[in-house]
C-alpha cells in the first residue's frame, strides 16, 4: 500500500461529515486549542524551505515575496524592467506580465484582474505569491500548525503501460515516464510501487530511496513511515536513513510532530524521538490537526491537546478531520 491515510481509514471506520455550525462553536470555547504558528511565517516550496533564502511579507491581508526568490523556488526565470516599470516571470510556456500597483496582469497575453498588485520595497520588486503561484500550475496554502505558506505544484500522475509520468495542469508532461506506479507528490517525493517493492522518486523522476520495501506511505511532518521485507515497520527521512524505529503494534504518520502508536487494542502518542507521551488508553485516535487530535473514550470522541489533555469532553459520535489547520466536522452522541 501507498498514499496518505486515515487512520480511521486503516481500522476499518468511516468518519460522517455533518454539523459545521456546532463544530465552530464548540471549538470557539477551547481557549488556546490551536496550536500558534512559527514566530516569523516562512515559505515552503515542494516540501523544501525558503526560510533560509527569503521570508514573505503581508499586506492588507496578502502575501508577497521577493521576485528573484519566488521566480527561483518555483523554477522559472524573473525580470523586473525599471524603465518601463515591468515585472516578468517565465516558466516554460508560461508568461506572466505586471506592473508594482496595478491590479492587471497578463497571463500568456491574456488580461487578468488580481486582488493583490504587486509592490516595491526599497525598490526591490514583491510579487503577489498567491497569483503567481496559481498562475505556474501550483497551489498555497497556509500551514497554522508550522507557520509556513506551502506552494506545491499540481502534478497528477498518468500510468499507462506499466510506466508512470506526471503531467502538470495544463496537461504538459513534466516528469519522463518511470517504471511503476506512482503516487501524487507529497513533501517533495513521490512514492514508487515496482513490482511487490515501494520506494521514492524525487521531482526529476530520479529514484531518490530504493524501491525496496514491502509498503511505503507518503512523507508527512518530514517523516515516512514504510515497512521492510522482514516486516518491520521504521520512519525514514528524505535521504532514506531510519530515524525511528519503535516497537508496537502498528505505527501511523506524524503530524505535527507527534504519531499515533498502537499497543494491543489502545491507542497513544509518540514524539519524534520514538518517547511515549501521550499514553495507549484510547479506542482509537486522529492525527494532530490545528493542535488538537480526537480520541475516543467510552465509545465517543473528544479532543485532546499535545499534553493529553482533554480539552472538548468525549460526547461526539463521530468527527471528520483535515490536515492543515482545524477539524471539519462532529456529530453529536
Amino acid at each position: 500500500m501507498f498514499y496518505s491515510r486515515s487512520i480511521q481509514q486503516r481500522i476499518a471506520k468511516t468518519a460522517l461529515a455533518v454539523a459545521i455550525g456546532a463544530q465552530a462553536l464548540a471549538f470557539a470555547a477551547v481557549p488556546g486549542a490551536y496550536a500558534a504558528p512559527a514566530a516569523k511565517p516562512y515559505v515552503s516550496v515542494d516540501g523544501t524551505s525558503q526560510q533560509s533564502l527569503w521570508a514573505p511579507v503581508t499586506k492588507n491581508g496578502a502575501t508577497y515575496g521577493p521576485l528573484a526568490g519566488v521566480s527561483a523556488a518555483l523554477g522559472a526565470a524573473g525580470k523586473y524592467d525599471a524603465k518601463t516599470n515591468t515585472i516578468s516571470i517565465k516558466k516554460g510556456n508560461r508568461l506572466i506580465i505586471l506592473q508594482p500597483e496595478s491590479k492587471t496582469a497578463k497571463v500568456n497575453g491574456a488580461k487578468s484582474a488580481i486582488v493583490a498588485a504587486p509592490i516595491l520595497i526599497g525598490g526591490v520588486p514583491y510579487v503577489p505569491l498567491r497569483f503567481v503561484a496559481e498562475s505556474l500550475g501550483a497551489s498555497l496554502s497556509w500551514n497554522a500548525s508550522t507557520g509556513a505558506y506551502e506552494v506545491n505544484t499540481r502534478l497528477h500522475p498518468f500510468t499507462k503501460d506499466g510506466n508512470t509520468s506526471f503531467v502538470n495542469v495544463y496537461g504538459e508532461s513534466v516528469i519522463g515516464a518511470t517504471y511503476g506506479i506512482a503516487s501524487a507528490f507529497s513533501g517533495g517525493l513521490s512514492v514508487l510501487q515496482q513490482g511487490d517493492a515501494f520506494g521514492y522518486e524525487d521531482r526529476s523522476g530520479k529514484i531518490a530511496i530504493p524501491v525496496q520495501y514491502s509498503s511505503a506511505y507518503d512523507f508527512s511532518d518530514g517523516l515516512a513511515l514504510v515497512t521492510s521485507k522482514d516486516g518491520t515497520q521504521s520512519y525514514i527521512d528524505k535521504s532514506g536513513k531510519v530515524v525511528l524505529n519503535p516497537a508496537y503494534d502498528e505505527l501511523f504518520d506524524f503530524s505535527e510532530g507527534l504519531a499515533a502508536v498502537r499497543s494491543g487494542d489502545s491507542f497513544g502518542y509518540i514524539d519524534k524521538t520514538g518517547k511515549l507521551v501521550i499514553p495507549a488508553q484510547y479506542e482509537d485516535a486522529f492525527y494532530f490537526s490545528g493542535g488538537l487530535a480526537a480520541v475516543q473514550i467510552d465509545g465517543s470522541y473528544g479532543f485532546i491537546d499535545k499534553t493529553g489533555k482533554l480539552v472538548i469532553p468525549a460526547k461526539y459520535q463521530s468527527v471528520s478531520d483535515f490536515k492543515g489547520g482545524g477539524w471539519r466536522s462532529l456529530q453529536r452522541s
